[in-house]
Protein backbone atom coordinates (compact mmCIF):
# COMPACT_ATOMS: atom_id res chain seq x y z
CA UNK A 1 0.00 0.00 0.00
CA UNK A 2 1.22 3.34 -1.17
CA UNK A 3 2.11 5.51 1.92
CA UNK A 4 2.23 5.46 5.63
CA UNK A 5 -1.21 3.97 7.08
CA UNK A 6 -0.86 4.15 11.02
CA UNK A 7 -2.91 4.23 14.47
CA UNK A 8 -1.73 6.47 17.41
CA UNK A 9 0.68 4.37 18.34
CA UNK A 10 3.06 7.30 18.98
CA UNK A 11 6.29 5.02 19.39
CA UNK A 12 5.50 3.97 15.65
CA UNK A 13 3.79 7.00 13.51
CA UNK A 14 3.16 10.09 14.10
CA UNK A 15 -0.54 10.76 16.06
CA UNK A 16 -3.45 11.84 13.74
CA UNK A 17 -6.99 13.02 14.91
CA UNK A 18 -10.11 14.80 13.86
CA UNK A 19 -12.05 15.85 16.73
CA UNK A 20 -13.00 19.36 15.71
CA UNK A 21 -15.66 18.33 13.56
CA UNK A 22 -17.47 17.93 16.72
CA UNK A 23 -17.63 21.88 17.35
CA UNK A 24 -18.48 22.66 13.71
CA UNK A 25 -21.83 20.74 14.08
CA UNK A 26 -22.67 22.05 17.47
CA UNK A 27 -22.43 25.60 16.21
CA UNK A 28 -23.31 24.97 12.45
CA UNK A 29 -20.55 27.61 11.18
CA UNK A 30 -20.10 25.51 8.44
CA UNK A 31 -22.52 24.57 5.04
CA UNK A 32 -21.70 21.26 4.60
CA UNK A 33 -22.00 20.58 8.18
CA UNK A 34 -25.08 22.58 8.34
CA UNK A 35 -26.74 20.45 5.53
CA UNK A 36 -25.12 16.69 6.73
CA UNK A 37 -25.97 17.49 10.68
CA UNK A 38 -29.35 19.69 10.71
CA UNK A 39 -30.86 19.53 14.03
CA UNK A 40 -28.37 17.49 15.47
CA UNK A 41 -25.67 18.38 18.27
CA UNK A 42 -22.34 16.97 19.13
CA UNK A 43 -22.75 13.96 21.57
CA UNK A 44 -19.93 12.86 24.35
CA UNK A 45 -20.11 9.46 23.37
CA UNK A 46 -17.09 7.96 24.65
CA UNK A 47 -16.75 7.96 28.00
CA UNK A 48 -13.29 9.20 29.37
CA UNK A 49 -13.45 6.65 32.17
CA UNK A 50 -13.63 4.12 28.95
CA UNK A 51 -10.34 5.14 27.77
CA UNK A 52 -6.60 3.58 29.34
CA UNK A 53 -3.50 5.15 29.06
CA UNK A 54 -5.12 8.94 28.24
CA UNK A 55 -2.68 11.63 27.09
CA UNK A 56 -3.56 15.30 26.57
CA UNK A 57 -1.11 16.53 24.27
CA UNK A 58 0.52 20.17 24.12
CA UNK A 59 0.45 22.56 21.16
CA UNK A 60 3.79 21.14 19.99
CA UNK A 61 2.83 17.96 20.18
CA UNK A 62 -0.37 17.95 18.35
CA UNK A 63 1.45 19.87 15.46
CA UNK A 64 3.90 17.54 15.32
CA UNK A 65 1.20 14.64 15.56
CA UNK A 66 -1.45 16.09 13.77
CA UNK A 67 0.38 17.77 10.89
CA UNK A 68 0.77 16.65 7.32
CA UNK A 69 -1.57 13.70 7.62
CA UNK A 70 -5.48 12.43 6.78
CA UNK A 71 -7.10 11.34 9.13
CA UNK A 72 -9.96 8.57 9.24
CA UNK A 73 -12.49 8.61 12.49
CA UNK A 74 -15.59 9.03 13.77
CA UNK A 75 -17.78 11.68 15.22
CA UNK A 76 -20.75 11.28 17.37
CA UNK A 77 -23.95 13.52 17.03
CA UNK A 78 -27.24 13.28 19.32
CA UNK A 79 -30.69 15.00 17.35
CA UNK A 80 -33.84 16.23 18.97
CA UNK A 81 -35.07 12.84 19.77
CA UNK A 82 -31.90 11.76 21.45
CA UNK A 83 -30.70 9.35 19.09
CA UNK A 84 -27.04 9.10 18.87
CA UNK A 85 -25.33 8.71 15.38
CA UNK A 86 -22.05 7.69 14.42
CA UNK A 87 -20.61 9.07 11.30
CA UNK A 88 -17.70 8.23 9.43
CA UNK A 89 -15.03 11.26 8.83
CA UNK A 90 -11.63 11.97 7.08
CA UNK A 91 -9.96 15.15 7.79
CA UNK A 92 -6.75 16.68 6.34
CA UNK A 93 -4.05 18.53 8.85
CA UNK A 94 -1.80 19.94 6.19
CA UNK A 95 1.37 21.80 7.83
CA UNK A 96 0.22 25.51 6.26
CA UNK A 97 -2.63 25.47 8.34
CA UNK A 98 -5.54 24.13 5.22
CA UNK A 99 -7.96 21.48 6.47
CA UNK A 100 -10.06 19.75 5.04
CA UNK A 101 -13.36 17.81 6.56
CA UNK A 102 -15.50 14.98 4.29
CA UNK A 103 -18.15 13.18 6.13
CA UNK A 104 -19.61 9.48 4.84
CA UNK A 105 -23.08 9.74 6.62
CA UNK A 106 -24.40 6.35 6.86
CA UNK A 107 -21.60 4.94 4.66
CA UNK A 108 -22.16 1.88 7.18
CA UNK A 109 -25.30 0.67 6.54
CA UNK A 110 -24.81 1.47 3.21
CA UNK A 111 -21.73 -1.11 2.50
CA UNK A 112 -24.14 -3.67 3.82
CA UNK A 113 -27.25 -3.39 1.81
CA UNK A 114 -27.12 -4.96 -2.06
CA UNK A 115 -25.36 -2.64 -3.88
CA UNK A 116 -28.11 -1.42 -6.25
CA UNK A 117 -30.16 -1.16 -3.07
CA UNK A 118 -27.45 0.97 -1.58
CA UNK A 119 -26.77 3.25 -4.94
CA UNK A 120 -30.79 3.65 -5.10
CA UNK A 121 -30.62 5.01 -1.64
CA UNK A 122 -28.15 7.54 -2.72
CA UNK A 123 -30.16 9.00 -5.41
CA UNK A 124 -27.66 7.07 -8.12
CA UNK A 125 -28.50 4.93 -11.14
CA UNK A 126 -25.46 3.19 -12.09
CA UNK A 127 -25.47 0.94 -15.12
CA UNK A 128 -21.67 -1.08 -15.13
CA UNK A 129 -20.87 -4.36 -17.48
CA UNK A 130 -20.47 -6.85 -15.33
CA UNK A 131 -19.15 -4.43 -12.01
CA UNK A 132 -17.57 -6.39 -9.14
CA UNK A 133 -18.61 -6.20 -5.52
CA UNK A 134 -15.01 -3.97 -5.21
CA UNK A 135 -16.24 -1.30 -8.29
CA UNK A 136 -19.43 -1.54 -6.40
CA UNK A 137 -18.31 -0.63 -2.92
CA UNK A 138 -16.10 2.05 -4.45
CA UNK A 139 -18.88 3.85 -6.14
CA UNK A 140 -20.88 3.51 -2.66
CA UNK A 141 -18.26 4.80 -0.84
CA UNK A 142 -17.29 8.05 -3.49
CA UNK A 143 -20.84 8.60 -3.81
CA UNK A 144 -21.50 8.85 -0.02
CA UNK A 145 -18.98 11.51 1.19
CA UNK A 146 -20.18 14.92 1.76
CA UNK A 147 -18.12 18.53 2.75
CA UNK A 148 -14.70 18.90 1.66
CA UNK A 149 -14.74 22.63 1.84
CA UNK A 150 -11.57 24.13 2.89
CA UNK A 151 -11.12 25.29 6.44
CA UNK A 152 -8.07 26.51 8.73
CA UNK A 153 -6.50 24.80 11.67
CA UNK A 154 -3.64 25.18 14.00
CA UNK A 155 -2.80 24.56 17.90
CA UNK A 156 -2.95 27.11 20.21
CA UNK A 157 -3.45 27.57 23.75
CA UNK A 158 -2.97 23.92 24.27
CA UNK A 159 -5.47 23.15 22.06
CA UNK A 160 -6.50 21.88 18.48
CA UNK A 161 -8.49 25.33 17.15
CA UNK A 162 -10.68 25.69 13.67
CA UNK A 163 -11.33 28.69 12.04
CA UNK A 164 -14.34 28.51 8.93
CA UNK A 165 -12.76 29.93 6.35
CA UNK A 166 -8.98 29.07 4.59
CA UNK A 167 -6.47 31.68 6.26
CA UNK A 168 -2.85 31.01 5.82
CA UNK A 169 -0.99 32.80 8.26
CA UNK A 170 2.29 32.51 10.10
CA UNK A 171 1.07 34.63 13.54
CA UNK A 172 -1.48 31.42 14.56
CA UNK A 173 -1.34 33.02 18.27
CA UNK A 174 -2.70 35.96 16.79
CA UNK A 175 -5.37 33.88 14.93
CA UNK A 176 -8.94 35.14 15.65
CA UNK A 177 -10.08 31.30 16.49
CA UNK A 178 -13.91 29.78 15.75
CA UNK A 179 -13.58 27.16 18.19
CA UNK A 180 -10.69 25.06 19.66
CA UNK A 181 -10.55 21.55 21.69
CA UNK A 182 -8.57 19.70 23.61
CA UNK A 183 -6.83 16.85 22.22
CA UNK A 184 -6.20 13.34 24.22
CA UNK A 185 -4.44 10.29 22.76
CA UNK A 186 -5.23 6.90 24.61
CA UNK A 187 -5.84 3.40 24.12
CA UNK A 188 -2.89 0.33 24.81
CA UNK A 189 0.29 0.40 23.48
CA UNK A 190 -0.72 -1.52 20.09
CA UNK A 191 -3.31 0.74 18.82
CA UNK A 192 -3.44 4.09 20.95
CA UNK A 193 -5.99 6.92 19.01
CA UNK A 194 -6.96 10.32 19.34
CA UNK A 195 -9.73 11.66 20.81
CA UNK A 196 -12.09 15.30 21.18
CA UNK A 197 -13.55 17.13 24.02
CA UNK A 198 -14.94 20.42 24.58
CA UNK A 199 -13.13 20.55 28.31
CA UNK A 200 -10.58 18.85 29.84
CA UNK A 201 -13.23 16.89 32.28
CA UNK A 202 -15.90 16.22 29.66
CA UNK A 203 -16.24 12.66 27.61
CA UNK A 204 -15.18 12.46 24.45
CA UNK A 205 -17.39 12.95 20.52
CA UNK A 206 -14.92 12.02 18.66
CA UNK A 207 -12.75 9.91 17.51
CA UNK A 208 -9.13 9.71 15.03
CA UNK A 209 -8.91 5.61 14.29
CA UNK A 210 -5.85 5.79 12.06
CA UNK A 211 -3.53 7.98 9.73
CA UNK A 212 -2.36 8.97 6.65
CA UNK A 213 0.58 10.77 5.62
CA UNK A 214 -0.34 13.34 3.12
CA UNK A 215 0.78 13.23 -0.48
CA UNK A 216 2.98 16.06 -2.04
CA UNK A 217 -0.35 17.66 -3.29
CA UNK A 218 -3.81 19.31 -2.55
CA UNK A 219 -5.77 16.44 -4.48
CA UNK A 220 -6.80 14.58 -0.83
CA UNK A 221 -9.80 13.00 -2.41
CA UNK A 222 -7.69 11.05 -5.04
CA UNK A 223 -7.19 7.37 -5.75
CA UNK A 224 -3.86 7.43 -3.60
CA UNK A 225 -5.71 7.61 -0.46
CA UNK A 226 -8.79 5.72 -1.44
CA UNK A 227 -7.31 2.01 -0.11
CA UNK A 228 -6.75 3.73 3.21
CA UNK A 229 -10.55 4.79 3.83
CA UNK A 230 -11.45 1.31 1.85
CA UNK A 231 -9.83 -0.65 4.31
CA UNK A 232 -10.77 1.88 7.62
CA UNK A 233 -14.36 0.84 6.87
CA UNK A 234 -13.41 -2.62 7.77
CA UNK A 235 -11.92 -2.16 11.13
CA UNK A 236 -14.59 -3.32 13.29
CA UNK A 237 -16.72 0.29 12.96
CA UNK A 238 -19.94 -2.25 11.89
CA UNK A 239 -19.65 -3.71 15.47
CA UNK A 240 -19.29 -0.51 16.89
CA UNK A 241 -22.35 0.72 14.63
CA UNK A 242 -24.49 -2.27 15.37
CA UNK A 243 -24.35 -1.92 19.38
CA UNK A 244 -24.88 2.23 18.68
CA UNK A 245 -27.86 1.19 17.00
CA UNK A 246 -29.27 -1.36 19.41
CA UNK A 247 -29.01 1.04 22.00
CA UNK A 248 -31.31 3.75 19.48
CA UNK A 249 -33.90 0.76 18.81
CA UNK A 250 -36.26 1.64 22.05
CA UNK A 251 -35.71 5.67 21.21
CA UNK A 252 -36.50 5.33 17.74
CA UNK A 253 -39.62 3.41 18.89
CA UNK A 254 -40.21 6.54 21.41
CA UNK A 255 -39.87 8.81 17.90
CA UNK A 256 -41.67 6.74 16.06
CA UNK A 257 -44.62 6.58 18.21
CA UNK A 258 -44.71 10.52 19.10
CA UNK A 259 -44.46 11.05 15.35
CA UNK A 260 -47.66 8.26 15.19
CA UNK A 261 -49.26 10.28 17.70
CA UNK A 262 -48.50 13.32 16.10
CA UNK A 263 -49.86 12.60 12.82
CA UNK A 264 -52.97 11.43 14.48
CA UNK A 265 -53.52 14.63 16.22
CA UNK A 266 -52.49 17.06 13.25
CA UNK A 267 -55.02 14.61 11.06
CA UNK A 268 -57.95 15.11 13.52
CA UNK A 269 -57.33 18.88 13.41
CA UNK A 270 -57.68 19.02 9.96
CA UNK A 271 -60.75 17.01 9.71
CA UNK A 272 -62.28 19.42 12.11
CA UNK A 273 -60.49 22.16 10.60
CA UNK A 274 -62.54 21.41 7.54
CA UNK A 275 -66.17 20.74 9.05
CA UNK A 276 -65.27 24.07 10.57
CA UNK A 277 -64.52 25.98 7.38
CA UNK A 278 -67.63 23.49 5.44
CA UNK A 279 -70.01 25.20 8.48
CA UNK A 280 -68.55 28.82 8.27
CA UNK A 281 -68.55 28.28 4.29
CA UNK A 282 -72.42 27.34 4.73
CA UNK A 283 -73.20 29.80 7.26
CA UNK A 284 -71.56 32.71 4.97
CA UNK A 285 -73.63 31.26 1.23
CA UNK A 286 -77.11 31.58 3.45
CA UNK A 287 -76.48 34.58 4.31
CA UNK A 288 -75.02 36.00 1.52
CA UNK A 289 -78.28 34.47 -0.50
CA UNK A 290 -80.46 36.63 1.90
CA UNK A 291 -78.69 39.93 1.47
CA UNK A 292 -78.27 39.18 -2.24
CA UNK A 293 -81.87 39.49 -2.81
CA UNK A 294 -82.05 43.21 -1.96
CA UNK A 295 -79.65 43.96 -4.65
CA UNK A 296 -79.25 44.72 -8.61
CA UNK A 297 -78.39 42.25 -10.75
CA UNK A 298 -79.04 40.02 -13.94
CA UNK A 299 -81.89 37.47 -13.19
CA UNK A 300 -80.86 35.82 -10.07
CA UNK A 301 -76.79 36.44 -10.28
CA UNK A 302 -76.50 39.61 -7.98
CA UNK A 303 -73.58 40.88 -6.50
CA UNK A 304 -73.71 39.14 -2.44
CA UNK A 305 -73.72 36.03 -3.65
CA UNK A 306 -71.35 33.52 -2.43
CA UNK A 307 -68.80 32.08 -4.97
CA UNK A 308 -70.13 28.58 -5.10
CA UNK A 309 -73.78 29.61 -5.56
CA UNK A 310 -72.56 32.47 -7.97
CA UNK A 311 -71.05 29.26 -9.67
CA UNK A 312 -74.46 27.10 -10.08
CA UNK A 313 -75.84 29.98 -11.92
CA UNK A 314 -72.47 30.44 -14.41
CA UNK A 315 -69.37 29.30 -14.82
CA UNK A 316 -67.83 32.94 -13.67
CA UNK A 317 -64.71 31.40 -12.20
CA UNK A 318 -61.92 32.88 -11.21
CA UNK A 319 -58.61 33.02 -13.02
CA UNK A 320 -55.58 31.73 -12.05
CA UNK A 321 -54.07 33.53 -9.11
CA UNK A 322 -56.76 36.51 -9.41
CA UNK A 323 -60.13 37.68 -8.33
CA UNK A 324 -61.11 38.09 -11.39
CA UNK A 325 -63.12 35.72 -13.90
CA UNK A 326 -63.11 35.91 -17.46
CA UNK A 327 -65.47 36.79 -19.81
CA UNK A 328 -68.25 34.07 -20.37
CA UNK A 329 -71.89 33.05 -21.55
CA UNK A 330 -74.41 33.05 -18.60
CA UNK A 331 -78.29 31.45 -18.91
CA UNK A 332 -77.22 30.99 -22.68
CA UNK A 333 -77.83 34.37 -23.39
CA UNK A 334 -76.14 35.30 -26.61
CA UNK A 335 -74.60 38.61 -27.32
CA UNK A 336 -73.85 39.68 -23.46
CA UNK A 337 -70.22 38.53 -22.18
CA UNK A 338 -70.31 37.97 -18.18
CA UNK A 339 -67.61 38.89 -15.64
CA UNK A 340 -67.23 39.25 -12.11
CA UNK A 341 -65.07 40.30 -9.48
CA UNK A 342 -65.05 38.83 -5.78
CA UNK A 343 -64.15 39.80 -2.43
CA UNK A 344 -63.48 36.95 0.21
CA UNK A 345 -65.30 34.85 -2.22
CA UNK A 346 -68.15 36.94 -2.73
CA UNK A 347 -69.64 38.22 -5.58
CA UNK A 348 -69.04 42.15 -5.56
CA UNK A 349 -69.09 43.52 -8.67
CA UNK A 350 -71.02 41.84 -12.03
CA UNK A 351 -70.35 43.18 -15.74
CA UNK A 352 -72.48 42.83 -18.05
CA UNK A 353 -70.27 43.56 -21.70
CA UNK A 354 -73.37 44.45 -23.98
CA UNK A 355 -71.66 45.01 -27.40
CA UNK A 356 -71.42 47.98 -29.97
CA UNK A 357 -73.62 50.76 -29.46
CA UNK A 358 -72.92 51.91 -33.07
CA UNK A 359 -71.72 49.52 -35.70
CA UNK A 360 -68.70 51.32 -37.27
CA UNK A 361 -69.86 54.65 -35.38
CA UNK A 362 -67.09 56.20 -33.24
CA UNK A 363 -70.00 59.46 -32.12
CA UNK A 364 -72.61 59.37 -29.38
CA UNK A 365 -75.64 61.07 -30.76
CA UNK A 366 -78.78 61.98 -29.17
CA UNK A 367 -80.80 59.21 -29.44
CA UNK A 368 -84.91 59.32 -29.25
CA UNK A 369 -87.37 57.14 -27.27
CA UNK A 370 -88.14 55.12 -30.38
CA UNK A 371 -84.88 54.35 -31.06
CA UNK A 372 -83.51 50.69 -31.65
CA UNK A 373 -80.14 51.22 -30.36
CA UNK A 374 -79.40 48.87 -28.03
CA UNK A 375 -78.15 52.44 -25.64
CA UNK A 376 -81.10 53.64 -26.12
CA UNK A 377 -83.14 50.19 -24.72
CA UNK A 378 -80.58 50.08 -21.64
CA UNK A 379 -81.14 53.53 -21.12
CA UNK A 380 -84.98 53.25 -21.05
CA UNK A 381 -85.45 49.93 -18.96
CA UNK A 382 -82.15 50.90 -16.10
CA UNK A 383 -84.34 54.51 -15.46
CA UNK A 384 -87.74 52.47 -15.85
CA UNK A 385 -86.66 50.24 -12.64
CA UNK A 386 -83.76 51.89 -10.77
CA UNK A 387 -83.56 55.67 -9.49
CA UNK A 388 -81.20 57.59 -11.31
CA UNK A 389 -78.63 59.04 -9.45
CA UNK A 390 -76.94 61.10 -11.99
CA UNK A 391 -75.76 61.00 -15.60
CA UNK A 392 -73.69 62.75 -18.17
CA UNK A 393 -74.15 65.92 -19.57
CA UNK A 394 -74.74 67.14 -23.14
CA UNK A 395 -71.64 69.33 -22.49
CA UNK A 396 -69.84 65.86 -21.74
CA UNK A 397 -71.14 64.03 -24.88
CA UNK A 398 -69.83 66.87 -26.86
CA UNK A 399 -66.42 66.34 -24.65
CA UNK A 400 -66.35 62.38 -25.31
CA UNK A 401 -66.93 63.22 -29.05
CA UNK A 402 -63.73 65.61 -29.27
CA UNK A 403 -61.55 63.00 -27.36
CA UNK A 404 -61.62 64.97 -23.99
CA UNK A 405 -64.34 62.11 -22.12
CA UNK A 406 -63.57 58.35 -22.13
CA UNK A 407 -66.29 57.20 -20.26
CA UNK A 408 -70.04 58.24 -20.12
CA UNK A 409 -71.88 57.03 -17.43
CA UNK A 410 -75.54 56.50 -15.74
CA UNK A 411 -75.75 55.53 -12.46
CA UNK A 412 -79.05 54.22 -10.53
CA UNK A 413 -79.49 53.00 -6.91
CA UNK A 414 -77.05 54.23 -5.10
CA UNK A 415 -74.18 53.70 -7.14
CA UNK A 416 -75.38 49.57 -7.28
CA UNK A 417 -76.11 49.66 -11.04
CA UNK A 418 -74.14 51.94 -13.62
CA UNK A 419 -74.71 52.14 -17.49
CA UNK A 420 -71.30 53.15 -19.34
CA UNK A 421 -70.06 54.27 -22.58
CA UNK A 422 -66.71 53.99 -23.70
CA UNK A 423 -64.46 53.55 -26.52
CA UNK A 424 -62.92 49.95 -27.62
CA UNK A 425 -60.22 49.51 -30.10
CA UNK A 426 -61.07 47.35 -32.96
CA UNK A 427 -58.36 46.12 -35.33
CA UNK A 428 -59.04 49.47 -37.65
CA UNK A 429 -61.40 51.13 -36.07
CA UNK A 430 -62.71 52.32 -32.88
CA UNK A 431 -66.13 51.85 -32.00
CA UNK A 432 -67.94 52.77 -29.10
CA UNK A 433 -69.16 50.09 -26.28
CA UNK A 434 -71.76 49.57 -23.58
CA UNK A 435 -71.27 48.04 -20.19
CA UNK A 436 -73.81 47.28 -17.79
CA UNK A 437 -72.47 47.18 -14.17
CA UNK A 438 -73.76 45.78 -10.87
CA UNK A 439 -72.38 46.12 -7.74
CA UNK A 440 -73.06 44.98 -4.20
CA UNK A 441 -73.90 48.16 -1.41
CA UNK A 442 -70.39 48.85 -0.63
CA UNK A 443 -69.05 48.83 -4.03
CA UNK A 444 -71.66 51.05 -4.96
CA UNK A 445 -71.43 53.45 -1.80
CA UNK A 446 -68.26 53.99 -3.00
CA UNK A 447 -68.76 54.29 -6.72
CA UNK A 448 -71.10 56.73 -6.16
CA UNK A 449 -69.19 59.05 -4.82
CA UNK A 450 -65.83 58.49 -7.23
CA UNK A 451 -67.37 59.17 -10.18
CA UNK A 452 -69.84 61.77 -8.71
CA UNK A 453 -69.78 64.73 -11.29
CA UNK A 454 -68.85 68.37 -9.87
CA UNK A 455 -70.11 71.31 -12.20
CA UNK A 456 -70.06 74.67 -11.88
CA UNK A 457 -73.30 76.71 -11.78
CA UNK A 458 -73.90 80.25 -13.45
CA UNK A 459 -73.59 81.66 -9.89
CA UNK A 460 -70.15 80.51 -9.73
CA UNK A 461 -68.92 82.92 -12.73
Amino acid sequence: MVGVYCTFDYSKCRINSWLERGSILKRQFSVFLLILFVSTNINANIPRASVEGLVQYNGAQIEEALGGVKAYGVIFSVDEDDITSMTVFSEVFDRDGWNEISYYPDILHNLEKDPLDALLSLGIHYNLPNPTAAEYRKIIISNSQTGGGGITWGADNDQICYKYHSIFTSNIERMDWDSCYFFYVGGKDNNRKGYFSETETSDFFARIDTVVELKGDRFYDSDYYYPHLDAYLDEGLSEELKALDAKNIPLKKIRDDKKAEQKRIEEEQKKADIETEEKRKEALRKQSRVKAQSNPGFRDLKPGLHYEDVLELCPLEKAWGSEYSDGVRCYGVDNITFEAHYTDDLLDILSLDMGPIVEGGYFLDIFGEGDSNIYSKMRKSLGDKYDLEYEYSERDRQLFNEFEKTVLRHVYSKGQVALIITRKEREYSTELWLYIEYRDPYQGEWYLEAFRPVRASEDDF
